[in-house]
């Protein structure tokens, strides 16, 4: 993430470092910032599941080409949680199980290009419990 917060808003940061933007986007369940013991939240994931957020971004006055990154984590993609809850919630693994976790718990990568204009908008949609790393990186123009 930047420097500097932009936005802090509900399921939305937006931070800036020199010309590049960085946006973290997130979903989660109601009962986020209540203590609850870890039983619970075991019964509770495969019960109660976090519905799609979607969310509309329009970034004003993109003075600048950019190369844009996605990273996209969520129950399906990229999460080592729910490959162990599928291995049936061991207490311990093996040694190869470990390697096939540690090889499968990668994000979803997307690299598009972001033209300069005055409105950029961005349409991305957050499946279940998981995240979106948007990087918006500045391209540097070769003379």
């Amino acid at each position: 993430m930047g420097d500097y917060i932009i936005h802090n808003g509900e399921g939305c940061i937006v931070t800036k470092k020199g010309e590049d933007i960085q946006i973290l986007l997130h979903s989660y369940g109601e009962d986020i910032d209540k203590l609850i013991g870890v039983e619970s939240i075991l019964k509770r994931r495969g019960i109660k599941r976090t519905a799609e957020r979607k969310f509309s971004l329009n970034i004003i006055n993109l003075y600048h080409d950019y190369t844009l990154t996605e990273y996209e984590i969520n129950e399906k993609v990229g999460s080592a949680y729910d490959y162990w809850v599928s291995l049936g919630k061991p207490s311990r693994i093996n040694d190869d199980e470990r390697d096939v976790m540690d090889n499968a718990s990668f994000p979803k990568i997307s690299l598009r290009f972001a033209k300069k204009s005055a409105i950029y908008n961005l349409v991305p949609k957050v499946q279940g419990y998981g995240a979106i790393l948007i990087m918006l990186k500045k391209v540097q123009k070769h003379l």
